[in-house]
């Protein structure tokens, strides 16, 4: 009997649960229905700009080539000209100073090749010199030897062979000439 006898605080107690149930889970639909739509409408802003992007990127495209032409016209095409220039005459610098040392090197070489020539020319010279010194010592020391030896008597001693040596030649004559 007790479930007949329901009084008025429990029915409203069970109907406002209810209620609030219903509330809650229409809440919830709410909520749900709330993201989802938040949910298309940034896929729909999302479409939109790229749109919008795609769409400026080509007249944005336009522009820069033209900005791009401006800029290389009136900044880089100078300036490049400028560092083409100074690099065109740094080159001409370049080869001209290694063009004079170069020339240098040759002459310094040159030199060196003379001045070791005359070396050696002086080396040689001074070495015909010593051994003429060398000679004329000898051929003084010889002289001089010869000069305290008697003459006469290395002139008798030299006609005395000769006379030995005719002799010889003689006896040979004889003795060959009667076989």
């Amino acid at each position: 009997m007790r479930e007949d006898t329901v009084t008025k605080d429990t029915y409203t107690e069970g109907s406002s649960t209810d209620a609030t149930k219903r509330k809650q889970i229409r809440g919830k639909k709410q909520t749900y229905l709330h993201v989802v739509r938040c949910e298309m409408k940034k896929k729909l802003v999302a479409i939109i700009m790229i749109f919008l992007l795609v769409a400026s990127s080509s007249v944005s495209a336009k522009e820069e080539s033209h900005f791009l032409k401006d800029w290389y016209e009136k900044a880089f095409k100078p300036l490049s000209e400028e560092v083409g220039a100074k690099t065109g005459e740094g080159l001409v610098l370049t080869i001209r100073t290694s063009r004079i040392i170069g020339q240098q090197t040759k002459s310094a070489f040159s030199i060196a090749m003379l001045e070791f020539g005359d070396a050696e020319t002086k080396e040689v010279v001074l070495g015909i010199g010593e051994y003429r010194r060398q000679m004329q010592s000898e051929l003084t020391t010889t002289s001089d030897e010869l000069k305290k030896q008697n003459f006469e008597s290395y002139k008798a001693q030299l006609s005395i062979e000769q006379t030995v040596a005719e002799d010889v030649d003689t006896l040979l004559a004889d003795v060959l000439g009667q076989e």
